[in-house]
């Protein structure tokens, strides 16, 4: 480090502190770690466009963390799906009981004697 000025001495220690501080928490950069996706692959992986990534991922609740921009846990997509597909078998079920007391209640009243 010698001929740096201060701010360069500084810029070099902050950035390899950062890069330990990564390497220890399991962060690798996206292609080279299967289990952290970026918004492409993601979207690549779900056969979706990145822009549906980018206006959906809040509205549905898509688990994400920053670092460096939105990355995704594929563990943690992984279960959101399964989720959302359970949640789609209970409305589905849910809708049909709705669908079936209604059409009872409608029959019942239609076929009333008196």
């Amino acid at each position: 480090m010698e001929g740096l000025t201060i701010e360069e001495k500084l810029k070099q220690i902050i950035k390899e502190a950062v890069k330990e501080v990564l390497i220890e928490n399991g962060f690798k950069q996206e292609s080279k770690n299967p289990e952290v996706l970026c918004p492409k692959e993601l979207a690549a992986w779900l056969g979706v466009s990145q822009a549906w990534i980018s206006v959906n991922k809040d509205k549905l609740n898509i688990p994400y963390f920053q670092c460096g921009g939105d990355k995704f846990y594929r563990a943690d997509i992984e279960k959101w799906i399964e989720q959302r597909k359970n949640n789609a078998e209970i409305e589905s079920h849910s809708s049909i009981d709705k669908n079936l007391t209604r059409v009872t209640n409608t029959r019942s009243k239609r076929f009333k004697i008196g």
